[in-house]
């Protein structure tokens, strides 16, 4: 295969270029993503507060299509595992947790948070 950036990407990510699909912005992609969703038997989407706010916005433009969007509440200038772990549970259909807080620089728990969200059966969404 002739090297160009698409084939880096998909060489470094492990994956095929059939597979890969390139945005202009992670907003957009995740635009995207949410219109695909079904909303009917596991309505409840799960947001940190630390997203970017146009993330929110994506997901909050879905409750017309069905879904509950929840924020989890910062303690401060951190969200601890605890916040997100109340608040996932079966009918989270997915859970969106920011890797590093744009605004403070907040790692977040991902190892729990994904493991939590998987044991509910909900998919996660890291960006």
């Amino acid at each position: 295969m002739p090297w160009n950036k698409t084939s880096g990407i998909t060489w470094k990510a492990g994956i095929g270029t059939a597979r890969l699909r390139i945005s202009g912005s992670k907003t957009a992609a995740i635009g995207s993503i949410a219109s695909a969703f079904d909303f009917s038997h596991r309505p409840k989407v799960v947001l940190g507060e630390f997203e970017f706010p146009t993330i929110g916005h994506v997901w909050l433009a879905q409750q017309e299509r069905g879904a509950e969007v929840e924020f989890v509440r910062a303690e401060g200038d951190t969200i601890p595992f605890s916040a997100y772990e109340r608040s996932i549970d079966r009918p989270t259909r997915i859970v969106g947790v920011t890797h590093i807080c744009f605004s403070n620089g907040y790692r977040s728990p991902v190892r729990e948070i994904v493991e939590k969200a998987h044991r509910e059966g909900a998919w996660v969404l890291n960006g």
